[in-house]
């Protein structure tokens, strides 16, 4: 089993590598035909992590354990849209932030003046004034309710139970242990509760820290559009620095050619899922991916590391750390070496979501977590092997970064 993981892992590694180079140079490599996402059901956690290491995307059926959860029997309707009435009595006082959503997702003529990913116009309100504009919502900009603290804000609401198949997560326990004993707002997760209106959606992106994501449609149906590593310079502008919204054919074609003249490419090689209620999808590292509410959607998303991707983090950032230091390469003789390497990580942290000081922190911290629960797996070899690797994988991780 060691021979495999480390074999997929090296593989889904190098598709990473090659794709980020094609993407930044300009290369054009050809991209992998697309496949069908594979649909699992709970009994399949083997084939899950299989997938999940292999780097490949996947999708998991399982209505009766979502519906279980406190946000599907208390947030959604008996007829399994949201209850936007519940939402308001229980957090009315919450504020969130809300996107603006100009043009429908079905929108051929407008939906490239959206811009790119994080470019659309947001602001903040309370639950109950969001709760106000969805009954009377009519033909103008839709609001997207995105990114939610919702767990870290109401922890006692317990309002859902991730999957056992993504764990152990290394990115949300290392906000968890920052903010042990601490009301710092700024280390609470990356778990988030989205609600999202029909005809919203989400621009292509990837996520940060070269993360995984995972996703649970609580109620609602969504169109996911799924990008592999290595076609993502087919995505990018003539320029270089922008990338397409949306592949679906018939979305804003007259932008397409002239600044997406690769598209097509992007386009074959892509997947689409349409992901119903109860069914959870995995979102490999450096997928990039847009997403649409095709019907009234909450949904649970957590961005997370798994042990075997730390090490595309690790890539990520040392990339993000070479291009930093270039751009600031005129005042490294007006400060100490020192002041100059945590103006670069300072950078690195802007651009990536967090810099190689703290990543090292949270890969030694990984690392102890594993070996514990690997002495206390006793003899259960299967366990006890699995944490050992996971163990090993954060020490590799971290070793790159020392030493680069």
């Amino acid at each position: 089993m060691e021979q495999l993981y480390a074999r997929r892992r090296e593989d889904t590694g190098l598709a990473l590598v090659r794709g980020e180079r094609a993407r930044r140079d300009g290369e054009r490599v050809s991209p992998r035909p697309a496949r069908e996402v594979t649909r699992l059901d709970d009994g399949d956690g083997a084939t899950a992590m299989e997938m999940l290491v292999a780097g490949e995307p996947f999708v998991i059926h399982h209505p009766a354990f979502v519906a279980s959860w406190r946000a599907a029997r208390e947030i959604v309707t008996a007829d399994g849209t949201v209850d936007i009435d519940k939402l308001e009595e229980l957090f009315g006082q919450a504020v969130v932030r809300v996107e603006e959503v100009s043009a429908r997702a079905d929108d051929d003529e407008a939906v490239d003046a959206q811009g790119a990913y994080g470019e659309r116009p947001t602001r903040s309100m309370q639950v109950s004034e969001y709760a106000s504009w969805w009954r009377d919502r009519g033909k103008g900009a839709l609001l997207y309710l995105k990114d939610w603290h919702l767990t870290a804000e109401f922890p006692d609401f317990n309002a859902y139970t991730p999957p056992a198949i993504f764990s152990p997560d290394w990115l949300n326990e290392w906000y968890d242990h920052k903010r042990a004993g601490s009301d710092d707002v700024t280390a609470r997760d990356y778990r988030f509760a989205y609600i999202g209106p029909a005809g919203s959606w989400t621009s292509m992106h990837s996520d940060v820290l070269r993360s995984s994501s995972w996703s649970t449609n609580v109620c609602g149906v969504k169109r996911w559009t799924l990008v592999p590593p290595d076609a993502t310079w087919a995505l990018t502008s003539s320029t270089g620095r922008g990338i397409a919204p949306l592949l679906r054919t018939g979305c804003g074609e007259s932008v397409d050619s002239a600044q997406f003249c690769a598209l097509d490419i992007a386009r074959a090689a892509s997947v689409v899922v349409i992901q119903q209620p109860g069914e959870t999808i995995y979102v490999p590292p450096g997928w990039h991916h847009s997403v649409e509410n095709l019907t009234d959607c909450l949904s649970i998303n957590h961005n997370w590391i798994h042990p075997s991707g730390a090490i595309d983090s690790v890539r990520l950032l040392l990339a993000e750390t070479e291009a930093a230091a270039a751009h600031i390469e005129d005042v490294r003789l007006m400060v100490s070496a020192s002041e100059f390497d945590a103006l670069v990580d300072r950078n690195v942290a802007m651009n990536a979501g967090m810099g190689c000081a703290e990543f090292r922190d949270l890969l030694s911290r990984a690392e102890e977590l594993a070996k514990h629960a690997a002495e206390n797996a006793g003899n259960d070899g299967d366990d006890g092997f699995v944490h050992e690797l996971h163990a090993r994988w954060a020490r590799e991780a971290r070793e790159l970064l020392l030493s680069s």
